[in-house]
């Protein structure tokens, strides 16, 4: 029995389709936060603007960080049964 390269899981499917919606909420929450930090400028009150693109940020970087985690868990499971 050999180990397959994880390349063509499903784990891995899932793992590259949520990095890819990490990275473009990291980028829709960077850009919410720098519009509402610059509508401020102009006198505008966006402090709602600014705590929602952190939130959407943060809540991003988790999605990609929990989901990767999750797939190298996945991979080292199927290693250590492979040893066995």
């Amino acid at each position: 029995m050999s180990i397959e390269p994880g390349k063509d899981t499903s784990e891995f499917a899932v793992q590259k389709s949520a990095s890819l919606w990490g990275i473009i909420g990291m980028v829709l929450g960077f850009v919410t936060t720098t519009g509402a930090t610059i509508a401020e400028s102009f006198g505008v009150d966006t402090k709602a603007g600014i705590i929602a693109g952190m939130v959407i940020m943060v809540s991003s970087a988790l999605l990609k960080g929990l989901t990767s985690l999750g797939y190298i868990k996945s991979r080292t499971d199927v290693k250590k049964a492979e040893e066995k």
